[in-house]
């Protein structure tokens, strides 16, 4: 399933049954503020929520291992983020032009 370029699309909580997200899903869906993403999902693939200038709330579960390059890139709203111990991964570019410093 792919929501990129859904303008409308606020809010996303990915139900536990869902094990993977390709890349780009959610690229440029502007009005997505908020996201869960279950621990059922071990990687979060590179530009799945790139251009997303109005996520601000990211909850990632517990499970999740990985968060690759741009992943999260040019999210400007997103300035905090907890990240579980189970990841173990993260690409130095995964939060490139948002306001996550790690």
């Amino acid at each position: 399933m792919i929501f990129q370029d859904c303008h409308s699309l606020v809010e996303v909580d990915i139900p536990n049954s869902v094990t993977h997200l390709g890349s780009m899903v959610f690229y440029n869906c502007t009005s997505l503020e908020r996201v869960v993403i279950p621990g059922s999902i071990p990687e979060i693939k590179s530009a799945t929520f790139a251009e997303c200038s109005s996520l601000y709330d990211v909850t990632l579960g517990e499970g999740i291992e990985s968060i690759l390059g741009y992943a999260f890139y040019n999210c400007i709203a997103l300035t905090q983020i907890t990240i579980p111990s189970s990841v173990t991964y993260i690409d130095e570019a995964a939060f490139e032009g948002s306001g996550v410093e790690l």
